[in-house]
């Protein structure tokens, strides 16, 4: 009895180490699908709009109006300078797709960084937590 006993224990902490291990590797790809699919539609909202505008202006007027507004120079330059290597032109996906490897490496950061402060377990939690953040509803109805 002792022996079954030892091996239904062993197979549910291998079942259970089995799925953190899986939800640990799997949630960041998760993310990067379910944001991806965000970033391929063409329509804008007013704030992706505003960002559009700027990384169509030269260089020195979009330093001169960031220098004055509430924004950071430094995003949009980095968004210039990304849009353009992209292809530019009216491929706003490209947009779209700087803000999703933002949040991509966000996401890394959690798996990497928050495991090595606390452990996989809680790195789980805080990547499952922000995959399923409240505002994502708001982006499907926007969309």
């Amino acid at each position: 009895m002792d022996v079954m006993e030892t091996q239904r224990r062993k197979q549910h902490n291998f079942t259970e180490n089995n799925m953190w291990a899986l939800l640990w590797h799997g949630l960041p790809v998760a993310a990067l699908l379910l944001w991806g699919a965000f970033c391929i539609t063409n329509s804008l909202w007013y704030d992706e709009a505003y960002s559009a505008s700027m990384v169509s202006l030269p260089w020195k007027r979009l330093i001169y109006i960031t220098a004055t507004d509430d924004h950071s120079p430094f995003y949009y330059v980095l968004l210039k300078i990304f849009y353009h290597l992209c292809g530019g032109g009216t491929h706003f996906w490209a947009l779209k797709l700087m803000s999703v490897l933002f949040m991509l490496g966000y996401m890394l950061l959690g798996k990497y960084y928050v495991a090595k402060l606390f452990d996989r377990k809680i790195s789980v939690y805080f990547m499952l937590f922000s995959l399923l953040m409240p505002i994502f509803s708001v982006y499907r109805r926007e969309m």
